[in-house]
C-alpha cells in the first residue's frame, strides 16, 4: 500500500512552491483522488411540489445525453474525459464497511473552544474495497479530495480544511427518516467534525433565504430546528448542518475570525439569494470581511442534468447575471454552480476563494443522493462545518 500523505500540508506546500516558480503570481494545484461508490437507501414517501424543485422528481425524469461535453460550455472548464486522461490511475479505498464498535468510540471535544487534533492523514492512495472489487469515485474539480471515514468516503475541500473542520457526506449514510433510525448515523456525522451529536445545529429547510445564528437557538441545538436555509456561528463546539439531495450545499468560513456558515440553496433559494444572505449575516454578526471568506460547494445537480421549464428565468429577473445561468441544450437547463459562484463574487468574495466540486448528483446517483434521478426513494446528504477560531487552528496544526 502506498504511503499516506497529509492532505492539508501537501496542499499548502504545493501552493508555496508554485508561487516561487511563477514569480508569486499563481498558486499550484492539488492532487485529485478517487475511491468507491455508495450504497442503497431506504424508500420514503413522495412529496407533492413544484415540478422544478430539486427535491421533487419530474413526471418524466430527463436523461443526460452529452453530459460530458456540457461541462465545458456551462462552466468554462475542461471536459471530464480530458481530465481523466491527465489523471493517474484510479485509486481504491479499503475499510468501507462501518465498524461495529464505531459508536462506542469517544468523540473528542474541547470545553474551552480549542479543537481536538485534525487528522489530515486519512487519504488512502491504494486499497481494495470490502468485496475485493475495484470501484472508482468520481474526480471532483479543483482542490477537493475524498477522505476515508468509518462510514465510507467523505468529500472535503482542502482550502476550507485549512480553516475549519467540515465534511460532505454521500449516500453511504442514511440521514433521512425518523430519529430512531438515523440517530446512529448522525452521531457518525458529528464525529467527522469532532463534535457530539447533540451539538449539531440543523434546520427545517424551506427553500428560502432566512439565516439563523446558531447561538440564538434555544436548548440543545439538535432539538431546536427553526425554519430557515442558512446557519451562521463562530462557536467551535457546534457543527452547522444543511441537508441536500440535488440542491447546493454551500459551506463558508472566515479565514480571519473562524466564523462559519452552512447554506442550502435549490433554485428557489438561489433566486432568493441564500448565499449572499449568509455572507451579509456573517458580516453583520461577527464583523467578517467578504474578502476573507473561503467557500466550498459540495455535490449538487449540474447544468448537464438540471432541465427546467421556460417560465423559470422570470423568477431570476432581479439578478444581473442570470442570463448566463440558463442554456438551451436539449431543453432549458439551469446552472446552479455558476449562479452560486456569481452571487458570491458579487457579495465580495475573491474568485480564487470560491471552490466548486462540480460533482453532479444526478450523474453519480449510485454514490450521491439525487431526488431528480431517484425520486422518493433517495435519502439526504449533509454538508457540515465546524467554526474554528484562529487559536484553535494553530493548536490543531501544531499537533498534526
Amino acid at each position: 500500500m502506498s504511503g499516506v500523505v497529509g492532505a492539508e500540508q501537501d496542499y499548502l506546500r504545493e501552493r508555496k512552491m508554485a508561487a516561487v516558480r511563477d514569480g508569486n503570481h499563481r498558486a499550484g494545484g492539488v492532487q485529485r483522488l478517487e475511491a468507491p461508490r455508495g450504497a442503497t437507501v431506504k424508500p420514503e414517501l413522495r412529496r407533492a411540489g413544484d415540478p422544478h424543485d430539486l427535491d421533487v422528481a419530474p413526471q418524466h425524469p430527463p436523461g443526460a445525453p452529452g453530459a460530458e461535453s456540457l461541462h465545458r460550455s456551462f462552466l468554462g472548464g475542461k471536459p471530464s474525459g480530458e481530465v481523466r486522461r491527465r489523471m493517474a490511475s484510479a485509486c481504491r479505498v479499503r475499510n468501507l464497511a462501518r465498524r461495529e464498535d464505531t459508536l462506542q468510540e469517544t468523540v473528542a471535544e474541547s470545553s474551552k473552544g480549542a479543537l481536538d487534533t485534525v487528522d489530515f492523514r486519512r487519504i488512502e492512495t491504494q486499497a481494495d474495497d470490502v468485496h475485493n472489487q475495484r470501484m472508482n469515485l468520481p474526480k471532483p474539480s479543483g482542490p477537493f479530495a475524498w477522505m476515508q471515514e468509518p462510514w465510507g468516503p467523505a468529500l472535503r475541500c482542502l482550502p476550507l480544511l485549512a480553516h475549519a473542520r467540515h465534511v460532505f457526506t454521500t449516500r453511504s449514510l442514511d440521514l433521512k427518516g425518523p430519529a430512531e433510525t438515523t440517530a446512529a448515523n448522525w452521531r457518525l456525522v458529528a464525529a467527522s467534525v469532532g463534535v457530539s451529536a447533540d451539538r449539531l445545529a440543523r434546520l427545517r429547510q424551506v427553500h428560502g433565504a432566512r439565516v439563523v445564528e446558531a447561538e440564538t437557538m434555544e436548548g440543545t441545538v439538535s432539538d431546536d430546528r427553526p425554519e430557515a436555509d442558512a446557519l451562521v456561528s463562530r462557536d467551535p463546539t457546534v457543527g452547522l448542518v444543511v441537508a441536500a439531495a440535488d440542491c447546493v450545499p454551500l459551506l463558508l468560513v472566515d479565514a480571519r475570525t473562524g466564523a462559519a456558515a452552512a447554506v442550502h440553496a435549490g433554485w428557489r433559494g438561489t433566486a432568493a439569494g441564500a448565499g449572499p444572505a449568509a455572507v451579509a449575516a456573517l458580516q453583520r454578526a461577527y464583523g467578517v470581511r467578504a474578502t476573507d471568506l473561503v467557500a466550498a460547494v459540495g455535490p449538487s445537480i449540474g447544468p448537464c442534468c438540471y432541465t427546467v421549464g421556460p417560465e423559470l428565468p422570470e423568477r431570476f429577473a432581479d439578478h444581473p447575471d442570470a442570463s448566463s445561468w440558463f442554456r438551451r441544450v436539449g431543453g432549458l437547463r439551469l446552472d446552479l454552480w455558476r449562479a452560486t459562484r456569481d452571487q458570491l463574487l458579487r457579495a465580495g468574495l475573491h474568485a480564487d476563494h470560491v471552490h466548486i466540486s462540480m460533482l453532479c448528483t444526478s450523474c453519480h446517483a449510485d454514490l450521491l443522493c439525487s431526488y431528480r434521478k431517484d425520486g422518493a426513494t433517495t435519502g439526504r446528504m449533509a454538508g457540515v462545518i465546524r467554526p474554528m477560531p484562529r487559536a484553535s487552528r494553530e493548536v490543531a496544526r501544531g499537533s498534526v
